[in-house]
Order: C-alpha cells, then sequence, then structure tokens
C-alpha cells in the first residue's frame, strides 16, 4: 500500500468522487470444474498484473471478484492476498480489507509489509491502539515510524516513544538501520537538523543506504537547502538507479527551484519504475498545475488517489483546484474522502472547513477547524485558529 516515502509538493498552506461504494463478495468455486482451475493456476504476480489491469479499465469491482476467486485457490500466496486487501480498502470497504490483512499476519507475523496496512486501516477507523500495535510491528519502516509519532503524539506519550528510540540508536551506535529509525523520527518529529545527523551516522555505518542517502536529502528540503537537496538525490539515482523514491524526491527538489522541464523528466523516470506510486502522480499533478493546465492536474491527483487514498497531498491540491475554480461540491466530495481515508492531518479539515465556509455551512466549518487545531500540523492549526476566531466574529473560541 504503501512505499518508502517520497516528498510530494503540496500548494495547500501557502495560499489558503465520493467515498466508493461497500463491495462486498461472496465467491463460490465451483466443484469439480477442471477448467476452472486452470484458469486460475499459480502465478501470483500475474495474478496482481490482471487485477491492476482491471483497475486501469475502471473495473474495481470486476478486479476484486477476479483476485478474490484466485485467493480462494491460492491462499498462502502473500502478495495477491494483500493487494485483494489493498482493493477493498481503495474501494472504500476498510473492513473487507482489515479482514485479510488480518488472516495474512496470522499466517505469517513477519510479514511487516502486512501490519504497515494493517496499521493504516486500524488508522482510518481511529483505533489508535490497535494501529500502534500493527505499525510497531512493521519497524523498521519508513512509514511507519512517521505513523507511529502521529498517533503517539494523539495518544500523549510521544515523549516515551522518543526516549525508545534514542535509547535503541545509543545502544546499537554502528547499526545503519536503527541510526535511519532515528533520523526518520526526527523528520517526523520536526527535526531536521537533527535528523540529517542521524541520517549521516546512518550512512557512515553503511555507505550507500538508500533509506539514509533520501532521509539526508529530505531533511535538506526541509531545512529550505535545495541546492543541497539536490545533490544528495543525484547521489541516491547514480548510486541506486531504480530507486522510485530517489527519482520522485529529484522531481520534486526541481519542483521547488521551479526547473518545470528537469522536474517532468525525473518524475516519467519515476512513473516508469513505479506506475502505480502515488508520490510521482501528485508531482505531476502539481507540475501541470505550475503550467496552467488545472484539469490535467486534477486527473492526475485523481489517479494519486484511486492508487494510494492514503495520499493526503492528492487531496489536498485536488481540493485547491476545484476551491479555486468554485466548485465547491466536487471539492467537498474529495476533501472529504481525504478526512476519511486521512483522519490526522489537519491541512484537509482546514480546506474542508473552508468549503464548508463558503457554501454557509458555518457549524459545519467550526468542527473542520476544531479538528484541524487538534492535528499535529503547526501550520494547520495556526490557519485553522484564525478561521475559527474570524467565524466567531473575532472572539476566542472556547
Amino acid at each position: 500500500m504503501k512505499s518508502t516515502i517520497t516528498v510530494i509538493i503540496a500548494a495547500c498552506l501557502v495560499l489558503l468522487g465520493p467515498m466508493g461504494a461497500r463491495a462486498q463478495w461472496i465467491v463460490q468455486i465451483p466443484s469439480g470444474d477442471d477448467s476452472y482451475s486452470l484458469h486460475f493456476a499459480s502465478d501470483p504476480q500475474g495474478a496482481i498484473t490482471h487485477a491492476r489491469q482491471l483497475v486501469a479499465q475502471g473495473k474495481i469491482a470486476d478486479a476484486i471478484a477476479w483476485l478474490a476467486r484466485y485467493d480462494q485457490l491460492h491462499p498462502r500466496e502473500i502478495a495477491p492476498n494483500r493487494f485483494l486487501g489493498d482493493l477493498y480498502f481503495r474501494n472504500g470497504d476498510v473492513a473487507h480489507a482489515i479482514s485479510i490483512y488480518i488472516a495474512i499476519v496470522r499466517e505469517f507475523p513477519g510479514d511487516r509489509e502486512t501490519h504497515d496496512r494493517l496499521g493504516v486501516a486500524y488508522a482510518t477507523e481511529h483505533r489508535i491502539d490497535d494501529a500502534i500495535a500493527e505499525f510497531t510491528k512493521s519497524l523498521p519502516s519508513i512509514n511507519g515510524i512517521r505513523d507511529l509519532v502521529t498517533l503517539h503524539r494523539i495518544r500523549g506519550d510521544l515523549a516515551q516513544f522518543r526516549t525508545k528510540i534514542e535509547s535503541e540508536a545509543a545502544s546499537h551506535r554502528f547499526d545503519a538501520v536503527i541510526q535511519d529509525q532515528l533520523g526518520e523520527l526526527d523528520l517526523a518529529d520536526n527535526r531536521p537538523r537533527d535528523g540529517m545527523l542521524a541520517f549521516a551516522q546512518s550512512l557512515r555505518d553503511q555507505p550507500g543506504f538508500e533509506p539514509a542517502e533520501n532521509g539526508i536529502g529530505r531533511a535538506d528540503m526541509v531545512e529550505g537547502n535545495y541546492v543541497s537537496s539536490l545533490a544528495d538525490f543525484k547521489v541516491c539515482v547514480k548510486d541506486h538507479p531504480r530507486s522510485y523514491s530517489c527519482w520522485t524526491n529529484v522531481g520534486a527538489n526541481y519542483l521547488h527551484l521551479h526547473k518545470l522541464d528537469a522536474a517532468e523528466h525525473a518524475l516519467a523516470i519515476a512513473r516508469a519504475l513505479d506506475p502505480e506510486g502515488p508520490g510521482a502522480l501528485v508531482n505531476l499533478g502539481y507540475l501541470a498545475d505550475q503550467r496552467g493546465a488545472w484539469k490535467s492536474a486534477v486527473t492526475y491527483y485523481a489517479e494519486a488517489i484511486a492508487v494510494g487514498p492514503y495520499t493526503p497531498e492528492a487531496y489536498i491540491d485536488v481540493g485547491l483546484d476545484y476551491i479555486g475554480h468554485r466548485m465547491y461540491n466536487l471539492a467537498e466530495a474529495a476533501l472529504t474522502k481525504g478526512v476519511a481515508f486521512t483522519p490526522y492531518d489537519g491541512r484537509i479539515h482546514v480546506l474542508l472547513g473552508d468549503v464548508y465556509n463558503e457554501q454557509g455551512q458555518k457549524n459545519l466549518a467550526a468542527l473542520q477547524y476544531q479538528a484541524a487545531i487538534s492535528s499535529d500540523n503547526a501550520t494547520a492549526r495556526d490557519i485553522a485558529q484564525d478561521r475559527l476566531m474570524r467565524l466567531n466574529g473575532g472572539a476566542t473560541p472556547r
């Protein structure tokens, strides 16, 4: 569901389709039908490819039904079964996705990728403790650390979580993976300079370690050091020419530097490496927006949401395009879905509040601003506080 983290350019705080139908499939395998069994012969990658082809044709329900039949015949093939869970999740059937992920990790408790997916699914249902437990089982993981920071902050024990990670890093000073995890914690906790030190230590422990090369570039970007970060990412793609994340981040860096043609080239390479990677799609949408082709941008954002419904920047940017063109119904639909799939991102709550406010729905707007004030994004909190004061006629809300 999620790949190594990439930098995604979102326009949200520079200015300031409805949920899919729940698909319930009860699949019966015909008994004594040899031709049926031959049609679903074991081919894990082929099964996923066929399902993806159906999804690309807009037939996600057919893809779910077909892959469900395949998985009934080959229940121990992790990748197709996991992808079936992903398709349920994309289609809004979170409960069914959870049941599939649970079945996988019961059979294969060491499958960190599925633990990560299960954590995402639990988070969308606000099951904080369950999500934390699953993300913890996904470690070492870049996405897992980031999500754990968000959830521990919500639960109120982020300091204890940080102490645990710092203690592990101090005890394993020459373990590149553990040092990289500390760097990811620092980045997620808005401490990019500390993160840079941790990533640098990781690279001293293991020169050429891809996550750390990627991480140090992202830390430079957060600090606004775009010339340095571009050099970092170029080292990453030189050492790892098939790294989707590093190529996506090269493209994102060029977007920051307003070098649109260079960005397009890097993002095209990233997309060729992973056609379903949402990061490159969102950045291609932002690139289209910068060129004034907002309808093309919306298409990219919609595709990013389809393949990565947990990617907040896709909802943010498509929401901004719809708001900018006063298409408030479409903005509301996109942002409502964004809140459902990424419930703790304050930026989306701010934008949805703005949409409600523009439509005269003051009470609903206030609820969204309150949600943003409770988020871990400082900029979103400040904007939401200001919006709420204006909504209340200048009085500080209680």
